[in-house]
């Protein structure tokens, strides 16, 4: 082959390999094989599926395959189902369809009293952790804490008519799950399913108990945890929860409610120490207390209060911008050494941001042709 006396230095040759884009999987596969769940969902009793063709053990393993590839829906599993690969990579005796998925799945979860599949996995999500993460502490004062950060992150759904769509704090209509991080990595410990209405301390106690005394068994009896909650979970059954619990500390951020900013700086003012940040911007840091409701002792609470008077462009104000920020906290340390740690929080926002659909569904669509045309061989480059 030439082009203007130019001759292509290699030439195209058909073969007979297999290509396929699930070479990863088996390492996950691999992984799922060494974990407790597939013994105990085999043993497990779904309500209407005594005897079934496909066992759970398979139904279950083809989903959490579908999400390592980053498909998330029932339908996924079609453009698969003729893959080797796929069944090869993950064990599976048989590869379910899109409705046995969703059938066996909805069946699992309304007899979860007796199915025990929510049990299953979070064991061998625990074992997953315990054997393989390696979780990096936090320093704040003299000690080193594993973070444990838990929040609401809304979901958007908007013009769907998805079951439990509605509207959340965002602003959108969509979900609110409650999820649960350890470690500065972002291990997955929980995600909690929610409906989008849902207020955000709704459940948390119940959820925040059962995952406290998870992440103990999964970093081991000496290790710190520290509890890092939003405003939305100011509650005192939360700080209740987290000093039942041996080795947990807490920094929950405060609802400061109908509390006057105004207080906050003269109070600032008067025992917090300043912190110059710049012109016209004056940090204040301290401590104090404050009762969370009737009836409660009083517990310690750190702060930091920011009086700005002049713009960062420098423009000057007339009335001084002030922005506070507390903290309900048990942290062995100063208000100097807690307080930066906190932002920290926000990292977990980016564990589960979503990404955009288009280069799944492509990757998707890509693949379904790939599927339907039959072709199993490809091109090798040899060169002459």
């Amino acid at each position: 082959m030439t082009q203007m006396g130019w001759k292509v230095p290699f030439t195209f040759e058909q073969g007979r390999d297999t290509l396929s884009n699930f070479g990863g999987l088996g390492i996950v596969g691999q992984i799922l094989a060494g974990l407790p769940f597939g013994k105990c969902l085999q043993a497990s009793q779904v309500e209407g599926v005594e005897q079934p063709d496909i066992s759970h053990q398979d139904v279950a393993t083809a989903v959490m395959g579908l999400i390592a590839m980053k498909m998330p829906t029932y339908e996924d599993i079609e453009s698969v189902r003729d893959d080797e690969m796929f069944a090869m990579a993950l064990g599976l005796e048989a590869v379910p369809s899109a409705p046995t998925l969703r059938q066996r799945i909805d069946a699992a979860a309304a007899s979860e009293s007796t199915s025990g599949w929510a049990d299953a996995f979070n064991e061998s999500s625990d074992h997953l952790l315990k054997q393989y993460a390696q979780m990096t502490p936090i320093v704040i004062g003299n000690h080193e804490y594993i973070p444990f950060d838990m929040d609401v992150s809304p979901m958007d759904n908007s013009k769907t008519k998805k079951e439990g769509v509605s509207r959340t704090y965002k602003g959108c209509d969509g979900f609110a799950p409650n999820m649960v991080y350890l470690g500065q990595e972002g291990y997955g410990l929980a995600v909690e399913f929610r409906e989008g209405k849902q207020h955000c301390q709704n459940g948390t106690p119940t959820l925040l108990d059962a995952c406290l005394t998870r992440a103990r068994q999964i970093v081991g009896p000496d290790s710190r945890l520290v509890v890092r909650l939003d405003s939305g979970n100011d509650a005192s059954a939360n700080l209740d929860i987290c000093k039942e619990h041996r080795q947990v500390a807490y920094m929950i951020k405060r609802n400061l409610r109908r509390e006057s900013v105004v207080d906050w700086l003269a109070l600032a003012k008067k025992e917090g120490t300043a912190y110059p940040l710049r012109e016209g911007k004056i940090a204040y840091r301290g401590e104090t207390t404050r009762i969370p409701k009737k009836g409660h002792d009083p517990e310690r609470v750190v702060y930091e209060v920011i009086e700005r008077t002049i713009l960062a462009n420098g423009q000057r104000l007339c009335v001084p911008e002030i922005e506070v920020a507390t903290y309900w906290c048990n942290v062995e340390a100063t208000p100097e050494e807690v307080l930066p740690t906190y932002p920290e929080h926000g990292t977990m926002e980016q564990f589960h941001s979503l990404r955009h659909e288009g280069p799944r569904r492509e990757r998707a669509r890509r693949l379904e042709a790939w599927n339907r045309s039959g072709a199993r061989s490809r091109l090798v480059l040899k060169r002459i």
